[in-house]
Protein backbone atom coordinates (compact mmCIF):
# COMPACT_ATOMS: atom_id res chain seq x y z
CA UNK A 1 0.00 0.00 0.00
CA UNK A 2 2.99 2.18 0.50
CA UNK A 3 4.06 1.75 -3.22
CA UNK A 4 0.48 2.96 -4.32
CA UNK A 5 0.52 5.78 -1.74
CA UNK A 6 4.06 7.14 -3.48
CA UNK A 7 2.53 6.89 -7.07
CA UNK A 8 -0.61 8.58 -6.31
CA UNK A 9 1.16 11.51 -4.53
CA UNK A 10 3.90 11.98 -7.00
CA UNK A 11 2.05 10.95 -10.49
CA UNK A 12 -1.12 12.49 -11.48
CA UNK A 13 -1.98 9.94 -13.34
CA UNK A 14 -2.10 6.91 -10.82
CA UNK A 15 -4.39 9.82 -9.25
CA UNK A 16 -6.44 9.39 -12.22
CA UNK A 17 -6.59 5.99 -12.86
CA UNK A 18 -7.46 5.28 -8.73
CA UNK A 19 -10.88 7.15 -9.57
CA UNK A 20 -11.22 5.42 -13.14
CA UNK A 21 -11.35 2.67 -10.71
CA UNK A 22 -13.64 3.97 -7.87
CA UNK A 23 -15.98 5.50 -10.55
CA UNK A 24 -16.17 1.63 -12.32
CA UNK A 25 -16.79 -0.10 -9.05
CA UNK A 26 -19.54 2.70 -8.85
CA UNK A 27 -21.01 2.40 -11.54
CA UNK A 28 -20.63 -1.57 -11.77
CA UNK A 29 -22.88 -1.62 -8.54
CA UNK A 30 -25.22 0.81 -10.01
CA UNK A 31 -25.83 -1.65 -12.79
CA UNK A 32 -26.29 -4.26 -10.86
CA UNK A 33 -28.50 -2.77 -8.23
CA UNK A 34 -30.56 -1.10 -11.09
CA UNK A 35 -31.14 -5.17 -12.65
CA UNK A 36 -32.54 -6.05 -9.86
CA UNK A 37 -34.59 -3.46 -8.65
CA UNK A 38 -36.10 -1.78 -11.62
CA UNK A 39 -38.46 1.14 -11.11
CA UNK A 40 -36.76 2.75 -7.45
CA UNK A 41 -35.88 6.00 -7.87
CA UNK A 42 -33.58 6.28 -4.75
CA UNK A 43 -30.63 5.41 -7.50
CA UNK A 44 -31.15 8.71 -9.48
CA UNK A 45 -29.26 10.82 -6.00
CA UNK A 46 -26.29 8.37 -6.49
CA UNK A 47 -25.97 8.43 -10.11
CA UNK A 48 -25.76 12.29 -9.78
CA UNK A 49 -22.76 11.91 -7.38
CA UNK A 50 -21.33 9.18 -10.37
CA UNK A 51 -22.06 11.61 -13.02
CA UNK A 52 -19.89 14.35 -10.97
CA UNK A 53 -16.98 12.07 -10.33
CA UNK A 54 -16.18 11.73 -14.35
CA UNK A 55 -14.48 15.00 -14.13
CA UNK A 56 -11.28 14.19 -12.56
CA UNK A 57 -10.97 17.66 -11.27
CA UNK A 58 -13.88 17.83 -9.03
CA UNK A 59 -13.38 14.11 -7.88
CA UNK A 60 -9.37 14.82 -7.31
CA UNK A 61 -10.52 18.09 -5.24
CA UNK A 62 -13.42 16.03 -3.35
CA UNK A 63 -10.88 13.07 -2.08
CA UNK A 64 -8.26 15.50 -1.15
CA UNK A 65 -10.84 18.04 0.69
CA UNK A 66 -12.30 14.60 2.43
CA UNK A 67 -9.08 13.43 3.38
CA UNK A 68 -7.37 16.45 5.02
CA UNK A 69 -10.78 17.66 6.66
CA UNK A 70 -11.68 15.13 9.56
CA UNK A 71 -14.86 16.79 10.67
CA UNK A 72 -16.58 16.36 6.91
CA UNK A 73 -15.09 13.17 6.90
CA UNK A 74 -16.84 12.70 10.62
CA UNK A 75 -19.77 14.32 9.37
CA UNK A 76 -20.48 12.64 6.48
CA UNK A 77 -19.46 9.20 8.38
CA UNK A 78 -22.34 9.92 10.34
CA UNK A 79 -24.91 10.67 7.84
CA UNK A 80 -24.27 7.51 5.83
CA UNK A 81 -24.97 5.59 9.63
CA UNK A 82 -28.36 7.27 9.69
CA UNK A 83 -29.06 7.09 5.67
CA UNK A 84 -28.27 2.86 5.66
CA UNK A 85 -31.75 2.24 7.65
CA UNK A 86 -33.35 4.34 4.62
CA UNK A 87 -34.00 1.56 1.85
CA UNK A 88 -34.37 4.16 -0.54
CA UNK A 89 -31.20 5.67 -0.08
CA UNK A 90 -29.44 2.37 -0.01
CA UNK A 91 -27.39 3.34 -3.27
CA UNK A 92 -26.62 6.70 -2.14
CA UNK A 93 -25.28 5.13 0.88
CA UNK A 94 -23.26 2.86 -0.04
CA UNK A 95 -21.78 5.15 -2.98
CA UNK A 96 -20.79 7.50 -0.09
CA UNK A 97 -19.62 4.95 1.60
CA UNK A 98 -17.23 4.28 -0.84
CA UNK A 99 -15.67 7.36 -1.48
CA UNK A 100 -15.03 8.23 1.94
CA UNK A 101 -13.13 4.70 1.93
CA UNK A 102 -11.49 5.77 -1.40
CA UNK A 103 -10.45 8.78 0.72
CA UNK A 104 -8.66 7.54 3.07
CA UNK A 105 -6.00 5.56 1.01
CA UNK A 106 -6.06 9.18 -1.01
CA UNK A 107 -2.95 10.99 -0.32
CA UNK A 108 -3.12 14.50 1.41
CA UNK A 109 -2.49 17.66 -0.42
CA UNK A 110 1.03 18.61 1.86
CA UNK A 111 2.31 15.53 0.54
CA UNK A 112 1.42 15.88 -2.74
CA UNK A 113 3.01 19.45 -2.59
CA UNK A 114 6.29 18.34 -1.35
CA UNK A 115 6.25 15.30 -3.92
CA UNK A 116 6.20 18.17 -6.63
CA UNK A 117 9.78 19.48 -5.02
CA UNK A 118 12.22 17.41 -6.96
CA UNK A 119 14.99 17.46 -3.80
CA UNK A 120 12.59 15.83 -1.70
CA UNK A 121 10.49 13.60 -4.34
CA UNK A 122 13.67 11.66 -4.69
CA UNK A 123 14.54 10.52 -1.41
CA UNK A 124 10.74 9.14 -1.04
CA UNK A 125 10.73 7.36 -3.69
CA UNK A 126 13.77 4.99 -2.66
CA UNK A 127 11.94 4.78 0.78
CA UNK A 128 8.33 4.51 0.23
CA UNK A 129 7.24 3.13 3.37
CA UNK A 130 8.49 6.52 5.07
CA UNK A 131 6.29 8.85 3.83
CA UNK A 132 3.10 7.74 6.03
CA UNK A 133 5.30 7.90 8.97
CA UNK A 134 6.99 11.01 8.39
CA UNK A 135 3.68 13.05 6.98
CA UNK A 136 1.00 11.02 9.30
CA UNK A 137 -0.34 11.56 12.81
CA UNK A 138 1.87 8.93 14.80
CA UNK A 139 -0.53 8.02 17.43
CA UNK A 140 1.21 5.17 18.94
CA UNK A 141 3.26 5.80 22.11
CA UNK A 142 7.10 6.37 21.38
CA UNK A 143 8.17 4.62 24.26
CA UNK A 144 12.15 4.22 24.90
CA UNK A 145 13.78 0.50 24.75
CA UNK A 146 14.42 0.25 28.46
CA UNK A 147 11.22 1.98 29.75
CA UNK A 148 10.12 -1.12 31.44
CA UNK A 149 13.04 -3.05 32.27
CA UNK A 150 11.44 -4.69 35.42
CA UNK A 151 13.00 -2.40 37.43
CA UNK A 152 10.47 -0.24 40.21
CA UNK A 153 12.48 2.73 40.41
Amino acid sequence: MAKLHAAMSQNIRARKLYTRVLLFLLLLFHYVYASGHAGEFGILVSTVICAVMFSFRLADKCLFRLHDSRNLFAGIGAIILISCFEPYLYTTTVTAYYILLAALFYPSAPVTVECNNEEKAEGMTMHAETISEENHDNHHAMVPDEADNGSIS
